[in-house]
């Protein structure tokens, strides 16, 4: 019995187990990590164990005594997840429970209470980074982040370790990660109560807008990665003529899609949104379309395939998988008066396709939405890929570019010199074999006729920051 104890099973035994804690706060990134943590225990060659901390009964009078803000959990649901290559703990080892209580009341009797007195005492706020307030700094002990993206765990970066992993030999791999059973038929039923019939396909879509961080500082400095719901119209419109449903994904606090259709149902503000059907929806949809946010990660965890609309991170967002699809934002250069081509894109300063850059008092573009026709033509692509689908030449060529600048940036930007996990995340991500839209690669890889006229229009429109 001894031997199916947690701490021996788990912490004593680790040629057996890969121990990995994700980061909790936003279902984002616990699908990230866990895609990435599977990937990290084959190569290992042992199981994924999810650490995750159980909720005491007292977290709510404590967050209550020290008028702290709630430490949420993105989607508890993950923690339910199956794969062959992963275990359940609370299911499969016997004390977790009691260590995952432990773990919360050790985060809430130690970490929060001491925080919040010695904020109040001093001023100085243990969880700032940078002279920021850090995002994510709400969060339990972490486990096997540091080894995630670099296995050795080096203190500098070198490109040929990181290479020498070859990611994409287990990236392209099946992971075969899904609900339980149980689950599956809870969905089943919801799905139908939804008015789905139970043989009809879906598209799943997500369009970020500022409804989730609206009044923080995280709404002014990531505004330029949202997208308006109204310009996904037509695409809805035409998936339903083709008899497919559409499911926008999201949080109620964003606003309201401005159209109705007998196929189309917006599920953040229905009855039926729950932490379940966040993430079977999203495993059971036809493909999913997205902007820069937290549930593409969700679409790569399930192994979906992808469209991504107005996209300003071409390096790391790029999808995975070939035959993925994406459109990037128009950006309007100040200085020279014009658009940029895509060509002209890729040999931009790094910082141009990285977080943070537009609240730059110096930043030097105006970012500009792909329109109804360009998001309706590039969901129509991917509607129409069979087995014999490949990449023009300007697909590919965008895909040769990319690597090669990626890797070019990632030995030289000090954003990855500061930050050797970052440099080691991003370099998992060189593999990356997605691409851009064929049509949106014709109109816009050079300076041409296309990118004259929205010129011409955007100043005779007046230039909107």
């Amino acid at each position: 019995m001894f031997q199916r104890v947690f701490i021996w099973e788990v912490l004593c035994k680790k040629e057996k187990y890969y121990c990995l804690s994700p980061l909790e706060q936003a279902w984002g990134h616990q699908a990230e990590e866990t895609f990435w943590g599977l990937i990290g225990a084959r190569m290992r060659g042992k199981k994924l164990v999810i650490i995750a901390r159980k909720e005491t009964l007292f977290r709510k009078w404590i967050e209550k005594f020290i008028k702290d803000r709630p430490s949420r959990i993105g989607n508890r649901e993950f923690f339910e997840l199956e794969s062959p290559g992963m275990i359940v703990p609370h299911r499969e080892i016997v004390g977790y429970d009691i260590f995952a209580v432990i773990l919360d009341s050790y985060y809430y009797l130690c970490l929060r209470i001491v925080r919040s007195l010695l904020y109040r005492l001093t001023r100085f706020d243990l969880f700032t980074v940078n002279k920021e307030p850090h995002r994510y700094a709400f969060q339990i002990p972490r486990f096997g982040y540091k080894a995630l993206f670099n296995p050795d765990e080096k203190r500098e970066f070198s490109l040929s370790l990181a290479k020498s992993y070859e990611w994409e030999r287990f990236v392209f791999e099946r992971y075969n990660i899904c609900l339980s059973k149980e689950k599956e038929r809870a969905g089943d039923e919801i799905k139908e109560r939804m008015g789905i019939p139970r043989d009809a396909e879906y598209v799943c879509l997500h369009v970020r807008d500022l409804g989730f961080y609206a009044g923080s500082f995280y709404s002014v400095r990531d505004d330029y990665r949202c997208a308006d719901i109204k310009d996904y119209r037509k695409m809805v419109e035409s998936l339903n003529r083709r008899g497919v449903w559409v499911v926008r994904m999201g949080d109620p606090l964003m606003k309201p899609a401005p159209f109705i259709s007998d196929k189309f149902i917006d599920y953040p503000f229905s009855p039926y949104k729950s932490e379940l059907m966040d993430l079977y929806l999203m495993e059971h949809c036809k493909f999913f379309v997205g902007t820069d946010s937290g549930p593409n990660a969700v679409a790569w965890m399930f192994q979906k395939n992808i469209v991504f609309v107005n996209l300003t991170d071409w390096t790391e967002a790029i999808p995975i998988f070939h035959g993925n699809l994406s459109l990037l934002k128009y950006y309007y250069s100040i200085s020279r008066e014009r658009f940029l081509s895509i060509r002209e894109l890729l040999e931009e300063p790094y910082y141009i396709s990285r977080l943070f850059s537009p609240s730059r008092s110096n930043y030097d573009y105006i970012v500009v939405e792909n329109s109804e026709e360009e998001i309706d033509v590039v969901v129509e692509e991917m509607l129409n890929q069979d087995a014999d689908y490949k990449y023009t030449d300007l697909q590919d060529e965008f895909v040769r570019k990319r690597r090669v600048l990626y890797e070019s940036w990632i030995t030289t930007d000090p954003f990855f010199k500061e930050n050797i996990w970052n440099f080691y995340r991003s370099s998992s991500r060189l593999t990356n074999q997605g691409t851009l839209g064929r049509e949106f690669l014709r109109q816009n890889w050079e300076y041409g006729d296309h990118l004259k006229k929205m010129t011409a229009d955007f100043k005779k429109a007046g230039l909107r920051r």
